[in-house]
């Protein structure tokens, strides 16, 4: 079975999108990258995926009010 992944970024300290945040999905290797849109998402990141252990990164800047993640459905 494969899967497909999304990533949406929100900048909690102006309260809107996080606009142009570059995304990375590692596999032991980088296996794609993308910068975040208008909206703060990457629609499709990656598709095609086999089950494994991946990581995400991206730059993370806690705002003065919060800093979270969220693990989607």
């Amino acid at each position: 079975m494969s899967a497909s992944l999304s990533t949406h970024v929100l900048d909690v300290e102006r309260g809107r999108p996080a606009r142009g945040v570059r995304v990375e999905l590692w596999q032991d290797e980088l296996v794609t990258a993308a910068e975040t849109d208008g909206d703060g998402r990457i629609g499709e990141l990656a598709s095609g995926l086999e089950p494994g252990v991946y990581r995400l990164l991206f730059p993370l800047l806690v705002s003065s009010y919060s800093c979270t993640t969220y693990r989607g459905s």
